[in-house]
């Protein structure tokens, strides 16, 4: 073994055995040699060669010293409306001191990010949590260039998302419908097992709505973004078959059908929104059709929606439960070149952080739901109610990213539907553009199927 090789595994025993911290010096030159067996000159190679790798700072004058002694500044940017900045901050500090890391980490809603670019971000390491389907520029951290990598990748349920080298995930949000209870009993309408939209129950619901000054439900429209296709989920409900694959949803014809033509009629009865959660939380609506699983503990930040004034429902598609979801990804980018010693650090903290200790602290503090594949229901501190478990999928559930539509398509279908629910168009008219609008949808993936198999031919 090389007098590098020897040094090197000496003093990574001393960090592994907790004999030595971050910044605390080794032993001299002179006591190396002897313990070594090596020359002065042996000596002064090895620990050259360990100081380029990023484990020892070497300071003329004053001896060799474990790397990691400097502090590393890092930005985490979260979304403040899912996370309680405060208790997150303290997880992630202890976690930084518990284990030498030190890092100064420094907690920022994601929001900030909305308007700056990450170069602008204080911190020389910058991490941000988002949803798969946004894209930021800048400089990021290979994670592939870990070794253990993959066996880190390993431990997580995906539900069929790709993950490249650039993203880590973190948590999944999943969604299902919420009836306000409070309002049904003062309407005096009972309680569905499911909720079944144009049914004997739902046309009773809008009656007595109607008669007590409440709306059944509540579209979001006005959206500035007109990203959110207020029809989506009702249509889905709606649907007159029992569909295999999210993407059998939409087939065509969707909307030029009777239960349509149901749907746009039942639409109307909809309250006009900026935001359904407001709305929802605010007691102007009976029921929200699509909710996230945060619902579990952020309800409480409402004091007008007790724990017993709603109730988590399934959403069908005959007799298949549907689960909307988004996944979250960790992206770490770099302000500057990061040392072997920092990048090891940053890797270590988000192990860390994605371990099964750490992420039953997450999810209990957010709400949302672990994806790594040990974690069960019941290590979700907030399913403590048995409405609650409907947020978990099951075998044979049917899950839908939140991108199977793209931002165009659902663009195209918002602005159909608002010609009809704002501006009078022809129901009949709309209906048929926006199964035309589908009808390219299935043209362009029957496309990229051809072109696939052919390249694989090749």
């Amino acid at each position: 073994m090389s007098a590098c090789d020897q040094i090197s595994e000496y003093i990574h025993r001393l960090i592994d055995e907790k004999k030595i911290r971050p910044g605390e010096k080794l032993p001299t030159y002179e006591k190396l040699c002897r313990q070594f067996g090596i020359s002065y000159t042996s000596c002064q190679r090895a620990l050259k060669k360990i100081e380029q790798d990023g484990v020892v700072k070497i300071v003329r004058g004053s001896g060799i010293f474990l790397a990691g002694g400097e502090p590393l500044q890092m930005d985490f940017y979260i979304t403040g409306t899912t996370f309680d900045p405060v208790r997150l901050q303290a997880l992630l500090t202890e976690l930084s001191v518990r284990h030498d890391l030190n890092l100064n980490i420094l907690v920022r809603d994601k929001h900030w990010l909305d308007f700056h670019d990450i170069s602008e971000s204080p911190g020389k390491v910058v991490v941000t949590e988002d949803d798969t389907w946004i894209r930021r520029e800048g400089v990021m951290l290979d994670y592939s260039s870990f070794p253990d990598y993959p066996e880190l990748i390993a431990q997580f349920q995906t539900y069929g998302e790709k993950f490249n080298n650039l993203k880590l995930p973190f948590y999944c949000i999943t969604s299902q419908g919420v009836l306000n209870t409070a309002i049904l009993r003062t309407i005096g309408v009972q309680e569905p097992d499911t909720v079944v939209l144009g049914s004997p129950w739902w046309d009773e619901l809008t009656k007595q709505c109607r008669k007590h000054g409440y709306f059944p439900a509540a579209k979001e429209t006005y959206n500035p973004n007109l990203w959110n296709f207020p029809c989506l989920i009702p249509a889905i409900l709606m649907h007159p078959g029992n569909c295999r694959r999210a993407d059998d949803l939409f087939s065509v014809p969707l909307f030029d059908t009777p239960q349509g033509e149901r749907l746009f009629e039942i639409m109307q009865d909809f309250e006009p929104c900026t935001d359904l959660y407001q709305t929802f939380y605010e007691g102007n609506t009976a029921l929200a059709l699509q909710f996230g699983s945060w619902i579990s503990t952020q309800f409480r930040k409402y004091p007008g929606l007790g724990e017993n004034d709603f109730r988590i429902f399934p959403l069908k598609c005959g007799s298949r439960k549907i689960v909307p979801y988004t996944i979250c990804s960790l992206t770490t980018f770099l302000n500057g070149p990061l040392k072997k010693n920092e990048s090891e650090r940053v890797w270590t903290f988000l192990k860390l952080l994605l371990n099964r200790e750490n992420q039953k602290k997450i999810a209990a503090m957010s709400g949302c739901l672990s994806l790594r594949r040990d974690m069960k229901p019941a290590d979700h501190e907030w399913a403590d109610r048995k409405d609650f478990l409907e947020f978990f999928p099951s075998p044979g559930d049917l899950m839908i990213r939140r991108e199977i539509l793209s931002n165009e398509e659902k663009v195209a279908l918002g602005i159909l539907y608002e010609q009809f629910s704002c501006y009078g168009a022809s129901s009949s008219m709309i209906r048929k553009c926006m199964d035309s609008k589908l009808a390219l949808r299935h043209q362009k993936q029957n496309r990229n199927i051809i072109t696939n198999t052919r390249e694989a031919r090749k």
